[in-house]
């Protein structure tokens, strides 16, 4: 289950610029729980439709 930050920064269009270091920090975790193996496909499959295309390696945010 997303957690209450996800799904108000969702909500709103974005990050506020105050929350972009809790954003990063969240961001890598998950980078981080996926190369270890500890999210399965239907997790992964989860968040991608829950950030649609905001993080996908096309774009500036998915790059970085």
């Amino acid at each position: 289950m997303p957690s209450v930050f996800w799904l108000t920064m969702l909500a709103a269009g974005g990050p506020q610029e105050s929350e972009y270091p809790l954003l990063d920090a969240l961001m890598n975790n998950l980078y981080q729980m996926k190369l270890a193996g500890q999210l399965d496909s239907t997790t992964l499959t989860f968040l991608q439709g829950l950030f649609h295309d905001e993080f996908r390696a096309e774009t500036i945010h998915g790059y970085v």
